[in-house]
């Protein structure tokens, strides 16, 4: 669990569709701080993948900018 979404209090409004687009993004930002992984997170991001990501990713995004208004 991100330790931003326990503190925020909105993990536990997540469905488990939207917990595992979150966990699925996860291991992404290991290249922005380990470059030496850059190679392994690259193998797993095929077209069909990244385009998976971006579609769950905006609607998670939709989602928390409708909790944010709330």
């Amino acid at each position: 669990m991100p330790k931003i979404g326990k503190l925020g209090g909105i993990w536990d409004l997540l469905s488990d569709e939207q917990k595992q687009t979150v966990d699925n993004l996860i291991p992404l930002q290991i290249e922005a701080r380990y470059p030496e992984y850059k190679e392994q997170v690259a193998q797993i991001l095929t077209v069909d993948t990244c385009k998976e990501l971006v579609e769950e990713t905006g609607a998670l995004l939709c989602w928390i900018k409708q909790q944010l208004g709330k």
